[in-house]
């Protein structure tokens, strides 16, 4: 005979550094964090009881061992340049970390003939006929959360994409 036992429940509760930088709100053992604008959530101090948690985003997923409060610590967000390349020129704006940044919609309209296919932020070097393509890249007004000084190159298709070919041109 198999009985299913349900393991002990524990009751979590959370706090947060500073009202001033952001809310949190528990249920069950997932944490969801508000941080206010200009700051971050930066790990959690477990002030009484014994539990870990793990972040993802937003997010932490608490396992307790028993009754616990996890404090979530907060930092300011940091702020980053983005750089655009496109057509030979250039030109940058600023993204703060935890903002999802978007995209711009439109590259250079005076790139010959060609279409404005999006943003890469990698690019490699077409060994059969010499050009730098780029290998993959974000639609416009794709939302990103920026980390780091980031630079997107337009792509251009002079042809319809498609899963098997797409002429592009930086």
């Amino acid at each position: 005979v198999c009985i299913d036992v349900a393991g002990p429940t524990y009751t979590v509760t959370a706090t947060v550094d500073d009202a001033a930088h952001g809310s949190v709100s528990v249920t069950g053992n997932t944490i969801t964090v508000t941080p206010n604008e200009g700051f971050v959530p930066n790990g959690y101090t477990v002030t009484s009881g014994t539990a870990t948690a793990v972040q993802s985003g937003n997010t932490f997923t608490v396992t307790p061992s028993s009754d616990c409060n996890i404090r979530i610590n907060f930092r300011a967000a940091y702020t980053y340049t983005v750089t655009f390349v496109d057509n030979g020129g250039s030109y940058n704006e600023t993204a703060t970390e935890g903002v999802p940044f978007a995209l711009p919609d439109e590259g250079d309209s005076n790139c010959d003939d060609a279409t404005f296919l999006g943003w890469a932020t990698g690019e490699y070097t077409n060994h059969l006929t010499g050009t730098t393509i780029a290998p993959t890249y974000d639609a416009p007004g794709t939302e990103k959360d920026i980390t780091a000084a980031t630079t997107f190159t337009a792509v251009y298709g002079t042809v319809a994409p498609s899963a098997n070919y797409a002429a592009l041109k930086l």
